[in-house]
């Protein structure tokens, strides 16, 4: 048994009481047999194949060059085509036969080489068996049971360990032509574990508790505020002759008083210890009353709302290697929109993305997944926060390169205006080309995402021409969007994350971002505009174009 014995628990079912339950350690294996004659002389005989094996490889490495460097050597003007045809062949079958025979060679090197390490094992003592049982933990349980009369009785021992813990991973695959399921994910565990036992064949449920030991409620410190004491003035002295005026002139200076916010630090709370599992066979303490035992039984799918369970199905192994071993939880198919942007003013390649609501009873956890976009492999995403059920969240999907954009150069044209007050105005335009290079599909959900400068001052007025978009107002009013063309709306952008209610009317607009909205059947090409005026006193001079 390798675990923590105060997390030691014993529960069953049957006609019986638990009398007590002991902890205590099994007696050191019995010294392995000496050596034996025998097997000094087979490592000898192993020692002495090792070295034939050595001399054989090297001598059949040595032919095969010598074939390619004779090979090499021959020139269509020293043999004539038919001999050449044939010299060819003959090294040919004579370069196979060697590098089979090199292949054979180091297959035995190998073999003998294992041969060897599992000899000196036994010549030093205990073997294989030795060897393993210093892996292993010796802490042993005893539990006695008590019943007034014969029959079977059911127990499950249960205790926590150490040195054991679980990842979330995911796969998701994405079919870009389906509608109604475009999104399925493999919820996956990687466990790893180096407890000192091997877990075979055993049931398993994964949690996301976390056990913590010695954490207490944080305490808020006094928040003190005072005032810093006035510095004490000196007067100046031009003679040693006392001038009356001149002191109390320097004394009547005004004094500038400081306020020092003193802000005492919280408590911090200590991290987390490693994620622990509870695994069975396992065992904690259980009272000596005569109730009787309790089935322990797996819950397929627990979430109490602090902690989530997940119960793997069928029988897994894990060794005792400290290596993750992936586990399918289970298949999900949510609710998904798949959805894609591009920035082309920074980037114009465009981002597939996922929408998608958590509607299995499933708590996804944080973790790296694996995106495969009509069956091929697109990029590794991950899921930055815990999903609860019903929960919807945004998957980035790499990238899509049949969706094709072109920001081109910009246009500026400059004017003036105004008899007294002279004012020069500036208009800017800017093109947009989308094109769906789609051979089957239409993109239902592209948004293409630009931006007008914001001023951040009152003598600079900024006027957007095209589109036609309601300038965003102190209200909570939020401004309409605006037809452009069949299929394109433009509206002020409220972010990637419109879902969970961002982009009100106080804040939507206000960083001049400008979002169209389009559908583009299968290879269709259309063409974005973005127009706007700047307005400043001439004389002045606009920072930021």
């Amino acid at each position: 048994m390798a675990g923590d014995w105060i997390t030691l628990r014993v529960e069953g079912r049957g006609e019986a009481t638990i009398h007590d339950v002991s902890i205590g350690f099994e007696p050191p294996p019995a010294p392995a047999p000496p050596a034996t004659p025998q097997s000094q002389q087979k490592l000898k005989e192993l020692y002495i194949q090792r070295d034939q094996l050595d001399r054989a490889l090297d001598r059949y490495e040595r032919t095969l060059k010598g074939l390619n460097d004779y090979l090499r050597s021959l020139t269509i003007q020293h043999v004539d085509a038919e001999t050449l045809v044939q010299t060819i062949e003959s090294v040919d079958t004579a370069s196979k036969k060697y590098e089979d025979k090199i292949a054979e060679a180091k297959q035995d090197l190998r073999r003998v080489g294992d041969e060897i390490r599992e000899e000196k094992m036994v010549l030093n003592g205990g073997g294989k068996d030795r060897a393993e049982s210093r892996h292993q933990l010796r802490k042993m349980a005893t539990v006695n049971v008590f019943a007034e009369v014969e029959g079977e009785i059911e127990m499950v021992v249960t205790y926590g360990v150490e040195n054991a813990s679980w990842t979330a991973l995911y796969e998701v695959r994405t079919k870009t032509d389906s509608k109604e399921a475009p999104v399925e994910i493999s919820y996956k565990a990687a466990i790893a574990q180096s407890t000192g036992e091997e877990w075979a064949n055993a049931p398993m449920t994964l949690q996301t508790a976390t056990p913590t030991f010695g954490i207490g409620l944080p305490k808020l410190a006094p928040w003190n505020l005072s005032i810093k004491p006035q510095p004490v003035s000196t007067p100046s002295y031009s003679s040693y002759a006392y001038d009356a005026n001149a002191a109390t002139r320097n004394y009547s200076k005004e004094v500038e008083v400081k306020v020092k916010v003193e802000i005492a630090k919280t408590p911090s709370i200590p991290k987390r210890t490693p994620r622990r599992r509870s695994y069975s066979p396992s065992i904690s303490r259980r009272s000596r009353s005569r109730s009787p035992f309790r089935i322990v039984q797996s819950m397929p799918i627990e979430n109490s709302g602090v902690n989530a369970s997940f119960k793997v199905p069928g029988l897994i192994s894990i060794p005792s290697d400290g290596t993750p071993h992936s586990v399918t939880i289970a298949s999900l198919t949510p609710e998904a929109k798949l959805s894609w942007l591009s920035a082309p003013k920074i980037d114009t390649r465009v981002h597939l993305t996922a929408l998608i609501k958590n509607t299995s009873e499933f708590t996804l956890l944080p973790g790296a997944s694996s995106v495969y976009v009509d069956g091929v492999f697109i990029a590794k995403s991950k899921i930055q926060k815990l999903v609860s059920p019903q929960e919807s969240f945004t998957l980035p999907l790499g990238l899509d390169p049949s969706i094709r954009v072109t920001y081109h150069p910009r246009v500026k044209k400059d004017s003036k205006s105004g008899l007294i007050t002279k004012t020069t105005s500036t208009s800017f335009s800017q093109r947009i080309t989308v094109h769906n290079t789609k051979p089957t599909s239409t993109i239902e959900n592209l948004q293409i995402i630009d931006q007008i400068p914001v001023s951040q001052d009152a003598q600079i007025a900024i006027k957007l021409l095209s589109p036609a978009l309601a300038l965003p107002s102190d209200q909570s009013k939020v401004p309409p969007p605006v037809n452009v063309a069949t299929g394109i709306v433009a509206q002020w952008y409220s972010g990637p994350d419109a879902h969970e209610g961002s982009g009100d009317g106080v804040f939507l607009g206000k960083n001049g971002q400008i979002a169209w909205s389009c559908k583009l059947p299968l290879q269709k090409k259309e063409e974005l505009s973005l127009a706007w005026e700047v307005s400043a006193p001439s004389l002045s001079t606009v920072v930021g174009l």
